[in-house]
């Protein structure tokens, strides 16, 4: 199966250029890497029990967790969140309570 296309409406560059007025100067800051939280399919939950999950993982409205539950569905896998490291792992564990497979990987900007 290959990794479903992220569903997250946009992802921050891994680096990002200001010019801080005060001095004049560029400054460059870099930002944590980022990776997507894959939920994956499975027979045993019910789009219901998908869609509480991901609410309460992420923070969705109802409409927003059934599209994902039906991309899960229709696709195997649903990328659900392109966040940073500490925070994919707080959302994989809400999600993998219920018994679904979750994987965290490396986003692909």
């Amino acid at each position: 199966m290959s990794t479903p296309t992220a569903t997250t409406p946009c992802r921050v560059s891994p680096r990002s250029t200001q010019i801080s007025e005060e001095t004049s100067t560029i400054e460059e800051t870099a930002f944590a890497p980022l990776y997507d939280v894959i939920v994956i399919d499975n027979p045993v939950n019910t789009y219901e029990e998908v869609m509480r999950v991901v609410m309460e993982a992420i923070g969705c409205d109802l409409q927003r967790a059934y599209e994902i539950a039906m991309e899960i569905d229709s696709t195997g896998a649903a990328c659900v969140a392109t966040v940073e490291h500490i925070e994919a792992q707080r959302i994989a564990g809400v999600i993998r309570r219920i018994g679904i497979e979750v994987r965290v990987e490396p986003a692909s900007i």
